[in-house]
């Protein structure tokens, strides 16, 4: 009996909750809505939106509500240049939006200082100008005149003609006007007034012509030279005969005088050649052959076909010491280059003293030398030095007024003195060695020895003629030749050598730093040099009396 209530319980639970279920879903014949509440917020860039529901069925609507309106700033005004519009700005306080207004171009003007274009003269006003350096405006002013001339006493001008009268003159003192005036001063064989011209002999090509003229105020007479007539020419003869490669000339006189005048005849281009000669030796490289025309100064060359023989020249040498040393030869001519080994002996090649301390003429100081080829170093203290004479000013008496740059003593110096022990006083290169050391082209390889039999090779000289020129090597810091590593003492003016065409590698990259600089190749260095630099090299001097001329290459003859 419990169960059976049980069950007809749920069962009127479901009932009722069905009958609930179906009055809720159904649609109302008039909505009973709730009050309205917001979905999302209203700002003044985007609109709002709000809903509201039905108690009973709960239907539901939405809407939207419009953007608010913006809360503005006041005006701001952004002022610009009379170049330039200007402009007012507002904000919303809310979204940060922001409205303009071109105000136009209302900004002041920024003139310049004030240019004479006129100077005001005694009666005549000036102008002066300025201009906005922003819309380029320009503004002009009158400068008032200075009143008036402001003349001075009145002096002779012009002197009386023949009959008469003469003129004075005042000139202003501020401007140049100038006022005349007449005054009768009568003088004597004064100013004519001359008629027409009378001839009275015609010219010829040896004699002037003549002409009078009277003057109408006191009859007398002026007398005009005319110039020479026109030649008679009698026919055209040729007094040089024309050559192949050389014009000729041809001639006509005159017949009254027998002056001459004369005209080019054309060359006939047409040589005649003598037998081929040889110029230049066939070697590892073709020589050269050449044969000349017999009437003139044309030549012709052509090549002669190479026969494998080198030109070998000594290139590099290093002496045996500590290390084996070697000797090496280059062919002048194709570059291939030989080296042989010499046995190493055991005695260091010592480099030049390298200077720690250096000594002046006040204290002494210490100096370091190392072996070129093994790198032992021996150390040892120095004396001082003489003076470094510096400032050379030339006195009356030939000497030389200049200063000691360590200590600051003054003395006459005389010129060809030096600080090196091995200079000796009189002989042929002491002046010039003197010369090059005051100028700092040159030093010595320690304070008072300057190697003068030493040799030179590539990259001594490099630096020498840098020195020379007053060459700015800052910015030569990456090296083109493979033998050159930057950071050295002679890298950056072998690259300013190099870069600005004064100088040359051996081939294949290679600068030949350690090579020894021939006569023939100092020649063609300042050569070369003195072309980049505009200098006249077009002179040329007789090089036939050298013995050994004919070992010269060719490449170096011009220079030479």
């Amino acid at each position: 009996m419990k169960k059976i209530k049980l069950i007809f319980l749920i069962f009127s639970v479901a009932a009722l909750l069905a009958i609930l279920s179906v009055a809720c879903f159904a649609d109302c014949e008039e909505h009973t809505f709730s009050e309205w509440y917001s979905g999302s917020e209203v700002t003044c860039d985007s609109p709002g939106e709000r809903s509201r529901y039905c108690t009973i069925c709960w239907y539901s609507e939405t809407e939207q509500i419009p953007p608010a309106d913006h809360v503005w700033s006041e005006w701001i005004l952004n002022l610009n240049n009379c170049n330039t519009d200007s402009y007012e700005t507002r904000y919303c306080l809310n979204c940060g939006f922001h409205e303009n207004v071109n105000l136009g171009k209302i900004g002041d003007h920024s003139f310049g200082s004030w240019i004479t274009v006129r100077e005001a003269a005694c009666t005549e006003d000036g102008l002066k100008k300025r201009t906005c350096r922003y819309c380029k405006l320009a503004e002009e002013e009158v400068i008032p005149n200075l009143g008036g001339h402001d003349l001075n006493g009145w002096e002779f001008y012009d002197p009386a003609n023949c009959l008469g009268w003469a003129k004075e003159v005042s000139f202003c003192s501020l401007c140049m006007y100038a006022e005349y005036r007449d005054v009768y001063a009568p003088v004597e064989n004064g100013r004519h007034s001359w008629g027409e011209r009378v001839k009275v002999s015609d010219p010829t090509c040896t004699e002037l012509g003549i002409e009078k003229a009277v003057c109408a105020l006191c009859s007398k007479e002026e007398i005009y030279y005319i110039d020479y007539a026109e030649h008679v020419y009698g026919e055209w003869y040729v007094y040089i005969e024309p050559g192949c490669d050389v014009d000729g000339m041809e001639r006509r006189d005159c017949l009254n005088c027998g002056l001459f005048d004369s005209r080019r005849i054309m060359a006939t281009g047409l040589h005649s050649w003598n037998e081929w000669r040889v110029r230049e030796e066939p070697t590892c490289a073709p020589g050269l052959e050449y044969r000349d025309c017999a009437n003139c100064d044309r030549d012709e060359l052509r090549e002669i076909p190479a026969n494998g023989n080198h030109d070998w020249r000594q290139s590099d040498f290093k002496m045996p010491s500590c290390q084996d040393g070697y000797e090496s030869q280059v062919c002048a001519v194709c570059a291939l280059v030989e080296t042989t080994v010499i046995p190493a002996n055991g005695i260091h090649y010592w480099g030049p003293y390298l200077v720690e301390v250096p000594g002046t003429c006040i204290e002494p100081g210490a100096r370091l030398k190392v072996c070129l080829y093994c790198g032992e170093s021996e150390a040892e203290d120095t004396s001082t030095r003489p003076h470094i004479w510096r400032g050379w000013i030339p006195k009356p008496d030939g000497s030389f007024d200049c200063y000691c740059a360590y200590c600051g003593e003054r003395e006459a110096y005389w010129l060809g003195e030096n600080p090196f022990k091995d200079i000796k006083t009189g002989k042929w290169y002491t002046l010039s060695v003197s010369f090059c050391f005051d100028l700092g082209y040159m030093t010595g390889v320690s304070a008072d020895n300057f190697d003068y039999k030493g040799t030179m090779d590539r990259q001594m000289f490099a630096v020498i003629l840098a020195k020379i020129d007053g060459a700015d090597l800052s910015g030569y810091e990456e090296m083109t030749f493979s033998d050159v590593k930057p950071g050295q003492w002679y890298s950056a003016a072998v690259e300013w050598a190099y870069q600005n065409g004064y100088a040359s590698g051996i081939g294949e990259g290679v600068y030949g730093r350690k090579n020894f600089v021939t006569r023939e190749q100092l020649a063609v260095f300042f050569y070369t040099y003195s072309q980049k630099k505009g200098y006249d090299v077009s002179a040329r001097a007789d090089l036939s009396s050298y013995a050994d001329l004919s070992n010269a290459h060719s490449w170096a003859l011009d220079a030479l």
